[in-house]
């Protein structure tokens, strides 16, 4: 021993809530990141928790990587199995064989959820780019999380469990309006008869798209509805941020098996009602 410090090989991630809900998907597929796969060819392309891009290998193959941060526990663990291995000191998750396109993920238990899914096609066999692309960027999360620079007053920074008023939730979905943390930007509610997904994240304006939603006014602002048969969902738009998206607060209103559907926007609409004087304005 020579009483040197060396870094962990495969440290694990260990993100603050604040951390998870400011992480910079596009930062996570730039070449400090993914550079080890080859030279970074293709445009790079921001979604919804999202970012894609292509490298182009030693081999010549030009492979597209797509990290998605946005998704929740429960649905990476039905969409995929655990295969064996591990990076970050969590399993590694997918489905089993190789081919053109291949999907790795791991579930983080930080202070909020986290899932980190890596989506890779190409020609031939990439399964072994998408393993080597997700430990890329667990090791970079681990160590250096990238944030994105956002308004002191966004609405990304928010707890969305802590803006959530219980009495509310209480008598619109019923006992026990238990809520869950379900994504960094997402919490669920579950009554009785009632549940809701409430998520505070970056989402295309409904008022920019040209059909499918109804408006009403609560709490002095313009929110958008849109009724299915068995939800409603209900979004407002605390603040715009770039092209046709914005920062919004979306409420996913369902009824529970077995119960009726009457009054699912008028609910929803009463727990947006006291979620939106806890919002910041543009």
């Amino acid at each position: 021993m020579d009483g040197h410090a060396v870094p962990m090989a495969d440290p694990p991630m260990d993100l603050t809530a604040h951390e998870a809900r400011l992480l910079d998907a596009c930062a996570l597929v730039m070449p400090d990141v993914l550079g080890e796969l080859g030279e970074a060819t293709g445009e790079i392309v921001p979604g919804t928790d999202s970012c894609r891009t292509a490298y182009t290998g030693p081999d010549g193959r030009s492979i597209s990587y797509d990290v998605w941060l946005g998704i929740g526990a429960e649905e990476t663990l039905t969409t995929y199995e655990p295969l064996g291995t591990a990076t970050g000191w969590m399993p590694v998750l997918g489905r089993p064989g190789t081919g053109p396109l291949c999907d790795r993920a791991v579930i983080a238990q930080n202070e909020v959820p986290l899932s980190v899914w890596m989506k890779v096609s190409g020609e031939g066999e990439v399964c072994s780019q998408a393993e080597r692309a997700l430990a890329a960027v667990v090791r970079r999360l681990a160590v250096n999380p990238p944030l994105l620079d956002v308004p002191a007053n966004s609405a990304l920074r928010l707890d969305p469990c802590a803006v959530l008023d219980h009495a509310t939730n209480l008598d619109a979905i019923g006992d026990p309006a238990k809520r869950t943390p379900a994504t960094p930007h997402g919490c669920d509610v579950s009554g009785a008869d009632w549940g809701m997904d409430f998520w505070l994240r970056e989402w295309p304006r409904p008022d920019s798209e040209a059909e499918g939603h109804g408006t009403r006014e609560v709490a002095g602002r313009t929110v958008y509805l849109e009724e299915l048969p068995h939800r409603c969902l209900v979004i407002a738009l605390p603040r715009p941020t770039r092209k046709n998206l914005a920062e919004v607060a979306m409420i996913d209103f369902y009824h529970q098996p077995g119960s009726p559907a009457e009054g699912m926007c008028d609910r929803a609409v009463r727990v947006m009602g006291s979620v939106l004087p806890k919002l910041p304005t543009s």
